[in-house]
This record gives C-alpha cells, sequence and structure tokens, in this order.
C-alpha cells in the first residue's frame, strides 16, 4: 500500500538518507523512543504536572550540550539564567504537593528516570541539528516505525498481553488501521 501513495518510497525514507547522518538519526530515535516511554510511565508514579515541569527543561539541557557537542557560545548571564530556572524547577519538583491516591507510589527508579527524559530529548534535538537538512517528517516515520517494535517488545517484557485486541469489532480495526497510514504517510 506505501508503494502505491508514494512510488518513490525507497528513494525518500532510505536513499535520500546521507550515510554520514545515520548515527545522529539512531541517536534521535533510540531516545526519542525512551523519552516517549520514560513520559507515558512517569505519569503512573507522578502527578502529570510533575512529569510536564520536569519534561519543559529539555530546552535548559539542550542548550548545555549544544556547548558542549556542537561547540556553541553562551553568555555568562545565559548561563546563570539557565542554573536559576533548572534550581526552580528542582525545587519545584523537591517541594511538589503530596501525591494524590491515583498516583502509584514511586519506586527507587523512577524519579532519576524522570530527570533522565529532559536528557534524552535534549540529546535528540542536538542529534537533529547535526543531522542539518534531513525533514523533520523523515525522521518522524523512523521514530513511529520503530516505536511500533519498541511498544511489542516493552509490553511484551512488562507482561502484558495483546488479549483486548482479540474484541476488537471491525470498526475498530478500520480506524487502528487508517491511524496508522496517516501517521506512517505524513
Amino acid at each position: 500500500m506505501a508503494s502505491i501513495v508514494n512510488k518513490d518510497l525507497k528513494k525518500t525514507v532510505w536513499d535520500s538518507v546521507n550515510r554520514g547522518n545515520v548515527t545522529p538519526l539512531l541517536v534521535r530515535v533510540t531516545t526519542g523512543n525512551m523519552a516517549i516511554t520514560i513520559n507515558f510511565t512517569s505519569v503512573k508514579f507522578f502527578t502529570l504536572t510533575t512529569t510536564a515541569i520536569v519534561i519543559q527543561t529539555a530546552p535548559v539541557v539542550a542548550t548545555l550540550l549544544a556547548v558542549f557537542i556542537l561547540k556553541e557560545k553562551l553568555l555568562c548571564s545565559t548561563l546563570v539564567i539557565l542554573f536559576v530556572a533548572f534550581a526552580g524547577v528542582i525545587l519545584m519538583i523537591l517541594g511538589a504537593a503530596p501525591q494524590p491516591s491515583d498516583v502509584l507510589p514511586p519506586p527507587a527508579y523512577a524519579l532519576p528516570l524522570l530527570l533522565l527524559n529532559p536528557v534524552l530529548i535534549a540529546t535528540g534535538e542536538v542529534a537533529m541539528r547535526a543531522m542539518g537538512k534531513m525533514p523533520e517528517t523523515l525522521v518522524s516515520l523512523y521514530m513511529n516505525f520503530t516505536m511500533l517494535f519498541t511498544s511489542f517488545f516493552l509490553i511484551k517484557l512488562t507482561g502484558g498481553t495483546f488479549d483486548e485486541c482479540a474484541h476488537w469489532k471491525t470498526l475498530d480495526w478500520v480506524l487502528m488501521v487508517a491511524l496508522s497510514c496517516t501517521v506512517l504517510m505524513s
């Protein structure tokens, strides 16, 4: 079906990837998949507000990574502002209100993973910048495709099943296939 929609699919998806961009593409896809997985897992153990605040620190981390990896220059005043912003976020997280009853108590690994999330997002953004002119839609295609396999693996790893899919009606399957095609063809 994909070849019907785009007769130049191989040329667009595979041949257009500069071989020098393979490593940054792999970094972007890997960090993106890890960040998405952590995002969805975090809301089981932390409030949505706490998770969102931590995720929003990604630009601070991306700026710092750009200095070290891409050799970008920052003013001293910018560094002070970044430090104050990051310290404020940490204080908000540590001083957060007690967890509501619908949030599970976090295991020991939950907070370090949540704090790793902005680093993963920022690393992916730096990798995206290192790829230069590679279209975001092509990177998104690779991320969505690999996320399919990552999700399947994680569901099986955590003891999940696909029993719910056995109860889907025809319309459910049609909508799922249509949604998947929309995402892959975007």
